[in-house]
Formats: structure tokens, C-alpha cells, sequence
């Protein structure tokens, strides 16, 4: 049985929500990426991170925020900052606003190693985001053949870098 999901309860907090979280996070004129949930192994955010300097190159404009903590944050960090990536990513920790964040996004990346039904999957479809997420759960059941998102083998940096920028690329492609 599918699941029923109520898209009207999906909202921004106001109008302006999204224009104001870009501005005090300095994401003006920037292509974003959202990543929104646990931060903890399973979500796979590594191979994310790992993606994001080939991303970068391809543009500059590019960034990601990770909205959530977990335990897995100071490794996330860590690696953040082994990459490089200080300027690109931004852990922006549990919020409230999350559907602001959802608004404000170009793009929701999804990562995950191991899911049942991805909450965040719903959410960007709510918001008709572009979304990337991996072959876990009920995802490829909703996202179809390429037809809602782009589905990626769990683990694969690679996969995940070749979707943003094909996504980032051809913006008509993701709003479709």
C-alpha cells in the first residue's frame, strides 16, 4: 500500500524565508545544494563530501549546506576540512526551519547507505526540488526511472558528482 502523503502541510514560514536564509548564510547568486538529515554514518554524507570538489570545479557558484547533527558530525568536519571545503559546505545544525531551507535549496542530495522511506525524499518533492538520492528503500519506487530524481548506487562519489552536475547543468532538466 503506498504511502498517503498531504503535500499542502509543506510550507515556508513566510514569504521571504528563503531569500532570507541565502542572504545570512551568504548564498546570494549561489547554485545550493541540501542535504537535511542525521548526521550520522548510515546517511552516507561522506561520499557527498567526497563528490564536492569535482563539483567545484565545474562551478564555482556551487554550495552545499547540511542541515542536522548527529554523531557523526565531528567526522564530517573533519573531512570537510581535509577536502578543503570550508568554503563550500556549511553545517548549519537541527533547525526548525527546515522547510525554509527546503524553499531556499536548488537541489536536495540524499546519500543514504541504508533507509526505509526517506522523509527528505517526500519533502523535495513537495517543494518540486531536483532531487539525488541513493537506490535505498522505497526510493526507486518514487523516483521511477530517472523520472522524479536521479537514483545513485550507495557509496558512489562518483555517481553523485556526475548527477549535481548534470542537474546544475541543465537547471530546465531539474525542474522538470
Amino acid at each position: 500500500i503506498p504511502y498517503g502523503l498531504d503535500f499542502n502541510k509543506y510550507g515556508v514560514s513566510s514569504p521571504d524565508a528563503p531569500s532570507r536564509l541565502r542572504s545570512e548564510y551568504g548564498l546570494e547568486g549561489k547554485y545550493l545544494a541540501l542535504a537535511c538529515c542525521r548526521l550520522s554514518q548510515e546517511k552516507g554524507l561522506e561520499y557527498l563530501l567526497r563528490a564536492i570538489p569535482r563539483v567545484g570545479r565545474v562551478n564555482k557558484d556551487f554550495r552545499l549546506v547540511m542541515v542536522g547533527s548527529g554523531p557523526h558530525e565531528a567526522v564530517l568536519r573533519k573531512l570537510c576540512q581535509g577536502l578543503g571545503l570550508e568554503d563550500v559546505a556549511q553545517f548549519v545544525g537541527w533547525r526548525n526551519d527546515v522547510m525554509d531551507w527546503m524553499a531556499a535549496a536548488d537541489l536536495v542530495v540524499h546519500p543514504s547507505l541504508a533507509e526505509c522511506w526517506p522523509q527528505v525524499l517526500a519533502e523535495a518533492l513537495a517543494f518540486t526540488k531536483p532531487i539525488i538520492i541513493t537506490r535505498v528503500g522505497s526510493a526507486p519506487e518514487i523516483i521511477g526511472n530517472n523520472e522524479r530524481g536521479r537514483l545513485v548506487p550507495p557509496r558512489d562519489s562518483e555517481a553523485i558528482a556526475d548527477a549535481i552536475i548534470e542537474l546544475m547543468n541543465d537547471r530546465e532538466l531539474g525542474r522538470s
